[in-house]
């Protein structure tokens, strides 16, 4: 064999190998178990058969949903069939992770590795347009917003404080007052 069909052969057994190798995929929730912290999901795009066709990648079932959190701190928010994510595929079975008992699969960067990460959204997005025009971090839902920038924090809608509030400094309040407890105050 010729040094130029050696290397051509080695060309395309690399294609071929890498067509099975999978590493991120924006993909569409189809449903999503909080309780599990799991979803269905519908990875965007399209791969190539080995007769050279090309068809849309199957539904993954089951797949960990990403949500931040560390420490005492974390954070979720409602995750809808329809909303947009990200899909990962890690690089080892996550069987030992989710479980704890490994199974001794050697599937590398498959599908069946998926980790979600939900919030992946294309084209226009108004609140990432409001947060920096406003310079601020501003989490919405429906018509409530809250603002957190270097000015300050601005909460727009309705607040319900279950607990203790307590002001260190000057308080005024532009509107109606209703209290249904005791207000003391300190001089």
């Amino acid at each position: 064999m010729a040094r130029q069909e050696l290397t051509l052969e080695l060309k395309n057994m690399a294609a071929e190998t890498l067509q099975c190798v999978h590493t991120a995929l924006p993909g569409t929730i189809i449903s999503f178990d909080p309780e599990a912290c799991t979803a269905s999901v519908n990875p965007c795009g399209k791969y190539k058969k080995p007769d050279g066709a090309l068809i849309g990648f199957p539904p993954l079932s089951n797949v960990p949903v990403w949500f931040p959190q560390g420490g005492a701190a974390q954070m979720a928010w409602p995750v809808r069939g329809g909303d947009g994510c990200l899909l990962v595929f890690a690089e080892q079975a996550l069987d030992q992770w989710r479980t704890g008992v490994g199974s001794g699969t050697d599937l590398r960067f498959d599908l069946t590795n998926a980790i979600a990460i939900p919030g992946l959204k294309a084209g226009f997005n108004p609140l990432a347009v409001e947060a920096v025009a406003r310079g601020a971090l501003v989490l919405a839902s429906g018509g409530n917003r809250f603002a957190l920038s270097m000015d300050g924090i601005q909460i727009d809608g309705n607040v319900t404080v279950n607990g203790s509030l307590n002001v260190g400094g000057n308080s005024s309040i532009g509107g109606n007052l209703t209290v249904g407890g005791t207000i003391t105050g300190h001089m």
